[in-house]
């Protein structure tokens, strides 16, 4: 797929298969995510996390929803691969946070190019990132805390472009 293409293509996934996606795949997409602009090239002040674990997700999905009192929720909306990505903690620049929005986005577009579903998530790694016992049963190492998260599967709709392309924000241009 065509880079622009991708782009147009890729789409918040809310529904997956209960099939996992092939390591192959899962290389591929951390890789993309290795490649991302990362500030003054500190590559150790990011962490990623894979969780395929099935039984796993399904607690950390029933112990967010019981937090939130929020039954209806489907936080990881049942993808079966969890890539959560951790920064140490934030500075006042809060470049942690650009820094794990372009490895996330770099996935994204890459588990798009794959013909997989994936949505950018971010409420679930704030339950994680304030929960003890969760970063320790996802070995989020120490001085690190969750910023954002990249939840991949098999769609159970066709990825396609759905509508053409706009601009939908403000632009100044200066001449």
């Amino acid at each position: 797929m065509e880079l622009f293409e991708i782009m147009k293509t890729r789409k918040s996934t809310r529904s997956y298969e209960v099939k996992q996606i092939e390591e192959k795949d899962l290389n591929e997409i951390l890789l993309a995510g290795a490649a991302a602009p990362i500030g003054m090239r500190k590559y150790e002040s990011v962490h990623l996390t894979v969780v395929q674990d099935a039984e796993l997700l399904q607690e950390l999905k029933k112990d967010a929803i019981e937090a939130w009192g929020r039954p209806e929720a489907n936080p990881m909306y049942d993808a079966p691969t969890l890539i959560m990505v951790s920064c140490p903690s934030l500075n006042e620049e809060r470049i942690e946070v650009a820094n794990a929005a372009c490895v996330v986005t770099n996935m994204a577009l890459a588990a798009t190019a794959l013909g997989l579903g994936n949505i950018y998530l971010w409420g679930i790694t704030s339950y994680v990132a304030n929960n003890a016992e969760w970063l320790k049963k996802l070995q989020i190492p120490e001085d690190f805390r969750p910023i954002s998260a990249l939840a991949v599967g098999y769609a159970t709709e066709e990825l396609k472009p759905e509508k053409p392309w706009e601009q939908l924000f403000e632009v100044t241009y200066i001449k």
